[in-house]
């Protein structure tokens, strides 16, 4: 009777667990490199790409870019409603705080180069 109990009391912990770690899993959304080609020509996709991480219990949006980028001016769009929100993030500070509803968003970064950087997608 006491190993069913603890049976019972294990399986309880580790399926509550498995579900808290999955709701803290963040969001990530590629934002790939725009590209200043002709537009009527074809072009192979480029494989150059940032990453963005939004962690709903923080609010913290997380970038992760490479290493010869030192800053990044960041603009963050809500499509359904236009709202926009504006940061800048750096290697030493790669996050933003802010509050995101759920629904779809339009990322754009651009470098201290003047390359951009931009994707889209929903955040829950």
């Amino acid at each position: 009777m006491i190993k069913k109990v603890i049976t019972l009391c294990a399986l309880h912990l580790f399926a509550f667990s498995s579900i808290s770690a999955a709701d803290s899993a963040p969001k990530s959304i590629k934002l790939g490199k725009r590209s200043t080609r002709n537009p009527n020509r074809p072009r192979m996709p480029c494989s150059q790409f940032l990453e963005f991480y939004y962690y709903r219990e923080t609010q913290e949006c997380q970038f992760s870019f490479y290493s010869d980028i030192e800053n990044l001016a960041v603009t963050i769009i809500e499509t359904s409603t236009g709202i926009i929100y504006y940061g800048e993030v750096s290697h030493e500070n790669p996050v933003i705080y802010q509050a995101l509803s759920s629904g779809k968003y339009h990322i754009i970064c651009m470098t201290d180069d003047g390359d951009t950087y931009e994707g889209e997608d929903y955040i829950q």
